[in-house]
């Protein structure tokens, strides 16, 4: 999604209304949850950008639609290569490594399995995917919108502002404390890891010498895989 929509989202956010002097489109994946990030900063009141963001996005769905086909797969093919690029440097290829490490997915060959994937993906899929997630409306879409006002302003009417403004739409929260939001969120489960390995401290819940040995066997096959591959 953000191949297809971050050239336009430039061209549309910071050259045409010029929103700002920073206009960034990505994507986030943390702890299992995919999430697109479109970032505008700049020295503007940062409610009417949130505004104009939500326009762009409820107006790029009618570009997706008419895109063709030709075009649609010169954006697949140029992800395909970007996916497929051997790192540069050392450090790009640790930072990969350790992410997977670090996020407990143990995915070393995500980008590959990524763009085989991305070989199947048609259109009308990403159209369909845009519909459920994307839109204002859609029933899967979910939003965080951090503003952040500059030093100075009046804040109190902001608030006002956006208060009178949202006064009929009971689905929004304003967040004021991130900690206080967070205790109040379900659990959700991360995405079984591709290699299983133990959690380290795993040892203090497991009694009995055949549970060790078990243990052990496991923790050296996916060691070997791992030094296999790399």
């Amino acid at each position: 999604m953000v191949q297809l929509m971050k050239e336009t989202a430039f061209n549309t956010l910071r050259t045409n209304e010029q929103l700002g002097y920073t206009i960034w489109t990505s994507s986030r994946m943390h702890n299992g949850t995919l999430g697109l990030d479109v970032i505008v900063q700049g020295p503007k009141d940062p409610d009417p950008v949130l505004s104009r963001i939500e326009n762009f996005i409820e107006t790029f769905q009618a570009k997706l639609k008419s895109m063709g086909e030709a075009e649609f797969n010169e954006h697949k093919e140029a992800l395909i290569c970007c996916l497929l690029e051997k790192p540069k440097t050392l450090n790009t290829r640790n930072d990969r490594i350790w992410n997977e490490i670090d996020c407990q997915q143990y995915d070393f060959e995500k980008n590959e399995d990524e763009a085989t994937f991305l070989k199947t993906i048609t259109k009308d899929q990403v159209l369909d995917y845009y519909n459920r997630k994307l839109v204002k409306g859609a029933q899967e879409r979910r939003v965080v919108a951090c503003l952040v006002h500059p030093k100075g302003s009046d804040e109190a009417m902001t608030r006002r502002k956006r208060e009178a403004k949202e006064e009929n739409c009971h689905s929004r929260q304003e967040v004021d404390n991130v900690e206080d939001l967070r205790s109040m969120l379900p659990l959700f489960g991360r995405p079984k890891p591709k290699i299983q390995l133990r959690q380290i401290g795993a040892d203090i819940f497991c009694k009995g010498d055949k549970c060790e040995q078990n243990a052990n066997l496991d923790s050296k096959k996916a060691e070997n895989d791992i030094r296999a591959k790399y």
